[in-house]
């Protein structure tokens, strides 16, 4: 297994996060996953082999979208890499 990395929004709810998932997939190429964990709701984007990778986009996506500076982190997450 790889270890990978996404970045992790803020818990809201349902609605919030498909408003968030349709905005953030308008301007970047990134996968985007909506995740239900009771009672919120989370946003996790990338497929990031490495911290340091995933450190790198979140600067990226930060200059996007700084309302959401202080509730995006970056985790630790199994994902697929295709080569």
């Amino acid at each position: 297994n790889t270890l990978s990395l996404r970045d992790a929004l803020r818990s809201m709810a349902n609605n919030e996060a498909l408003m968030l998932q349709q905005r953030i997939e308008s301007q970047l190429e990134v996968p985007v996953y909506t995740i239900s964990e009771p009672p919120f709701w989370k946003v996790r984007l990338g497929n990031f082999k490495t911290r340091e990778e995933a450190n790198q986009y979140k600067n990226i996506f930060l200059n996007l979208f700084p309302d959401m500076v202080g509730s995006t982190y970056v985790v630790p997450d199994k994902v697929v890499i295709i080569q």
